[in-house]
């Protein structure tokens, strides 16, 4: 119920936050695999709920214990890590046979005692920095999370299962480095656990607790900002709508000129040119956005003047962030979005497109890594160069 309440009033705070103005939100780079680890340590107190366990009371069923974690942060809101928690757990059997009883509490109702631990693979998100932006310096993060692992009660019998882990882990941040725990623990499994239940269909029986513990952080300590701006990449397609535009200013005042009535015979020359485009993508995405389709739609009618030639459409990654091999199939999938626009979209003929990607490359422009996730069409030259050759007389 508690962990409940403190997840409805996060996302209370994040409706009232997407009322707010936005700010631009920044984009930081992944990082490296040695980057942003962290060791845990808690100690508390959990229950364990078995079949007989109402047979006690809840407080008569309390037991201490302890976990350690091993984790990291792969985003600024998704983390990894790896938990082991360890408990005596207590409960209550109706079975005098039972290989946990540890005394009896009543006629026919025996205490049981034994050792139960898990080991889960989990999952966290960091809810603040999801709806309110990375804050590498916030005091409070509230860490909903969810996992699966293995089980075992090294009791009489010894058991091994499959177990799931809910929980919510609150942090304060006291220092870089450190910061102090308030785990809100559940661990759901079979219910063969306690010895009660031997054989049978799936039946869960659970843990639940709270710890109380630390957290310390390895160097290198979060997430670094990626150098270029939304804003100025915006800037630089601005730029780039701005040249094809003049270029078709240009052309339009050399048809206009053409048009003139001449009064000498003369041989005029005419070879279309169409300027190289370029299509940006965000970081670890390859579908277009509303304003590069637009520019891409304005390209597509420069392709269809020039039926004579080639354009060559390349992708490619930054080679900071992501592996060879990712990098090499999100290129080519950045290359085969632009392709399908302009042949499904924008009618160009399939004919005059040629597709290639580079995979990851180090900084085109301005020494930015964003800037490198892109796909570049350019004019082949080699194809359709022939030139027209025209009498024009008074």
């Amino acid at each position: 119920m508690l962990a409940m309440l403190v997840m409805g009033n996060a996302f209370a705070y994040a409706t009232v936050a997407d009322q707010e103005p936005q700010k631009e939100k920044k984009a930081y780079h992944f990082g490296k695999f040695l980057d942003n680890w962290y060791f845990s340590a808690g100690v508390g107190a959990m229950t364990f709920n078995g079949n007989h366990g109402i047979e006690g009371s809840y407080g008569s069923r309390i037991a201490p214990t302890f976990n350690f974690q091993l984790g990291k942060w792969v985003t600024p809101v998704v983390g990894v890590r790896a938990n082991f928690n360890w408990m005596k757990a207590k409960s209550y059997t109706l079975d005098p046979n039972n290989g946990n009883v540890d005394g009896q509490k009543g006629e026919g109702v025996y205490k049981t005692k034994f050792p139960f631990m898990s080991f889960m693979g989990e999952v966290t998100f960091d809810l603040i920095n999801l709806f309110k932006g990375y804050q590498p310096g916030k005091v409070y993060s509230l860490l909903p999370y969810g996992g699966v692992g293995v089980v075992r009660s090294a009791g009489d019998p010894k058991k091994n299962n499959i177990g799931f882990s809910f929980g919510i882990d609150n942090r304060f941040r006291v220092s870089e480095a450190w910061s102090l725990n308030l785990d809100l623990r559940f661990n759901m499994f079979h219910e063969c656990m306690d010895g009660t239940a031997p054989t049978g269909d799936w039946d869960q029986d659970f843990t639940s607790g709270i710890l109380v513990g630390a957290s310390y952080y390895f160097k290198k300590r979060g997430f670094d900002q990626c150098k270029v701006s939304e804003a100025e990449m915006e800037n630089v397609r601005q730029q780039l709508v701005a040249m094809n535009a003049e270029n078709q200013n240009l052309r339009n005042q050399l048809d206009e000129e053409k048009n003139k009535p001449v009064k000498v015979r003369e041989i005029t020359k005419k070879e279309v040119m169409v300027s190289d485009m370029g299509v940006f993508f965000p970081i670890n995405k390859y579908k277009l956005t509303k304003k590069e389709r637009v520019n891409l739609g304005f390209y597509a009618e420069m392709i269809k003047k020039a039926p004579d030639k080639k354009f060559v459409i390349t992708g490619y990654c930054d080679k900071q962030t992501g592996s060879v091999e990712y990098n090499e199939k999100l290129s080519q999938k950045r290359a085969e979005t632009v392709y399908n626009t302009l042949v499904d979209e924008f009618g160009v003929n399939k004919d005059q497109l040629i597709m290639d990607h580079k995979g990851g490359v180090d900084y085109m422009f301005y020494d930015a890594a964003n800037l490198s996730r892109v796909t570049i069409v350019k004019m082949d030259e080699s194809y359709g160069n022939q030139t027209e050759e025209k009498i024009v007389e008074e």
